[in-house]
């Protein structure tokens, strides 16, 4: 996974950071990349605690992890 040092925070990054709700609206429609697998992975890993998330998808549970590179979404 990417560390702070190597991958400095952007501004959306920190726009997502502070909002109150983060909603990930139709998850799955594009397939993810092993770099963008461990961004979506770092976002949700570092809301976990501080914040609301709402996720909306039309692909079944089985199927998420067929969507991102090395089929897994835990980074």
């Amino acid at each position: 996974m990417i560390g702070r040092r190597e991958h400095p925070e952007s501004k959306l990054e920190k726009r997502i950071r502070k909002a109150d709700l983060l909603i990930l609206d139709e998850m799955g429609y594009v397939s993810f990349g092993r770099y963008q697998s461990e961004l979506l992975f770092k976002v949700i890993a570092d809301r976990s605690e501080r914040g609301s998330i709402i996720v909306t998808t039309n692909l079944p549970f089985s199927e998420w992890t067929t969507r991102s590179a090395g089929g897994s979404l835990s980074g």
